[in-house]
């Protein structure tokens, strides 16, 4: 942006433009899945229930619903998902374009808070080139194009409405009369925690507010913060040890000093999507394999993590106010996905949506410091390039495997899915070979064996 538009910014007419232009961002970006997207399920089962795992597709969401699933994750009404079944809803409810309109208006909300809270931070050319990388983010897609990820899309969505919230309070005085200090804590409350409550990611916030200095939202957002710590903890160690144990992932929920390795492999993996994401998909087979020996040992990808490491760091304490807070903002919100409590994958695009904000934070003051403006409108064009060679993952279960196979040819699990979908479309040949091959490259995988067997019978 130069220094003439920056000028503009102060004016009410270029501002709503700004915001206008983010609004509609997402609507050119993921246009193409309200029209092709459809209901897309990790862990399907054919007729007869073969499969060892019997996956429940996500119910849609639309417009008159919207509410009624937000008071259900607070607890105020039944669970809508429960005993859901696509057969038996009217069809403007079973519609896929009404759940793919509302991630698109969600991608679209969290673009111009985005915006605004940023500018309000640091200069508007960075703020507009952060989050104009950010609406194009290869990685948004599993978020906002496909069904399951509308999870994070609320989260992110009522966590910035709760830090712009706090600002605006802030410049408007509230924070410095009791009564409306008081008012302003209960309305972050609530914010924060609808977003918690979507996605305990967001708790995460309470590291922005420290550094924003806000200390009695900060106070606030810790407690929603330490509450989700032990729920995830509950849910990761407690509930779900015996299924790792039969999975053969026991030793990923210990905790012992060997994580350290853990820990730096998948910083180095996630910063490696934040920046440069060339493969994407599901099922990464990158940790999948948790006994193998060089899980929690000492090789080069270690050290790459401690090579990223570093360099978040000394931008953390040595770099100008915006690489500092983009570092702070991708180490804060990574971290619950450092793999030293694993809730359920060890690597997935989703984990980091959020922290890919702090990335893109990152390159916007890298490259405005060196008045590379035309290098950001290239990687605009790159990232939008990439984004919509992936959203074709999204229309249909085959492409959704076919497409975690093009990048991850050595996931047995996606040949595993795959085989089961070409199964329920009658091509029986193909789903035994895709079974074939995931048992070559594990034989311990009993899915692909069981259904395998099952057709011998």
């Amino acid at each position: 942006m130069t220094a003439s538009l920056v000028g503009l910014y102060h004016t009410l007419p270029f501002e709503s433009i700004i915001l206008l232009l983010f609004f509609l961002l997402p609507f050119f970006v993921y246009w193409d899945t309200i029209f092709h997207g459809g209901w897309v399920s990790d862990d399907i089962s054919p007729p007869g229930g073969i499969a060892l795992y019997d996956g429940k597709m996500q119910k849609p969401l639309s417009f008159h619903n919207v509410f009624k699933w937000c008071r259900w994750r607070l607890g105020r009404v039944p669970n809508p998902n429960k005993n859901w079944e696509k057969d038996k809803q009217p069809s403007f409810v079973a519609s896929t374009r009404s759940h793919h309109r509302i991630n698109i208006y969600l991608s679209a909300g969290c673009n111009v808070l985005l915006y605004i809270f940023l500018s309000r931070l640091f200069t508007p050319d960075v703020a507009f080139y952060a989050t104009l990388l950010f609406a194009v983010h290869p990685i948004g897609t599993q978020v906002f194009a496909w069904s399951s990820g509308i999870g994070y899309a609320f989260g992110l969505f009522f966590m910035l409405t709760g830090l712009n919230f706090i600002l605006l309070s802030t410049d408007m005085g509230l924070n410095a009369m009791p009564i409306p200090f008081l008012i302003s804590c209960a309305v972050y409350a609530i914010l924060q925690g609808i977003a918690v409550e979507f996605m305990f990611v967001t708790s995460m916030a309470v590291v922005i507010l420290c550094w924003l200095q806000a200390w009695p939202f900060a106070i606030i957002a810790g407690g929603f913060a330490i509450y989700q710590a032990f729920h995830t903890l509950r849910e990761a160690v407690v509930l779900r040890t015996k299924v790792f144990h039969e999975q053969q992932m026991g030793m990923s929920t210990r905790l012992h000093w060997r994580k350290v390795f853990v820990v730096a492999k998948i910083l180095y993996y996630n910063a490696k999507l934040a920046f440069f994401p060339k493969r994407m998909g599901l099922y990464s087979p990158y940790f999948y394999h948790y006994p193998m020996m060089d899980t929690e040992s000492e090789d080069r990808y270690f050290w790459f993590g401690i090579v990223t490491a570093s360099v978040f760091t000394i931008a953390l304490l040595f770099g100008t106010p915006p690489l500092q807070f983009g570092s702070l903002w991708f180490l804060a919100f990574v971290a619950p996905f450092s793999g030293i409590v694993v809730a359920n994958q060890f690597v997935v695009d989703r984990y980091v949506t959020i922290p890919s904000i702090g990335g893109c934070l990152i390159v916007s003051s890298l490259c405005l410091s060196f008045h590379a403006e035309w290098f950001l409108l290239i990687l605009f064009g790159i990232a939008l390039m990439r984004t919509w060679a992936h959203l074709p993952t999204y229309e249909d279960e085959e492409k959704f495997y076919l497409s975690n196979i093009w990048n991850f040819r050595d996931s047995e699990v996606a040949w595993g899915n795959l085989g089961v979908t070409l199964m329920n479309r009658g091509l029986m040949g193909s789903a035994m070979d895709a079974w074939w091959r995931g048992l070559q490259l594990n034989s311990e995988y009993d899915v692909c064996s069981y259904n395998l067997s099952s057709c011998f019978k």
